[in-house]
């Protein structure tokens, strides 16, 4: 968990460095699939129940900042649009402790 939260992105997105890196051979950038982010979301709000880590809210706002980023350029799609409930899980239980009323809209983007 600290190599997860100290080395999240600038922009709010959590994984590999080689994700945010262009496509080989192009200057387009990769694109990015928002659904592994679901499951790190409902593990940081495990880890933040069990230890009261206080890195852990502001990440996932950062996180979840980025996520509604990339589904306002693309609907969820494949596998991510059928764990839907994953990602809502993490925005509702992140409002709840932020009280951000735009976690809650990415909850319903994130279901339709």
């Amino acid at each position: 968990v600290d190599r997860l939260l100290e080395r999240q992105h600038d922009d709010g997105w959590m994984g590999d460095p080689a994700d945010a890196a262009p496509q080989p051979g192009t200057q387009a950038p990769r694109a990015l699939d928002p659904w592994p982010l679901f499951l790190v979301g409902k593990a940081l709000l495990q880890w933040e129940e069990a230890t009261g880590d206080p890195r852990v809210t502001p990440a996932l706002e950062r996180m979840l900042r980025r996520i509604d980023a990339l589904l306002a350029e693309q609907p969820l799609t494949s596998w991510a649009k059928m764990r839907w409930m994953e990602l809502a899980l993490v925005c509702v239980r992140t409002h709840r402790r932020t009280g951000a009323p735009w976690l809650l809209d990415l909850a319903r983007t994130a279901q339709a």
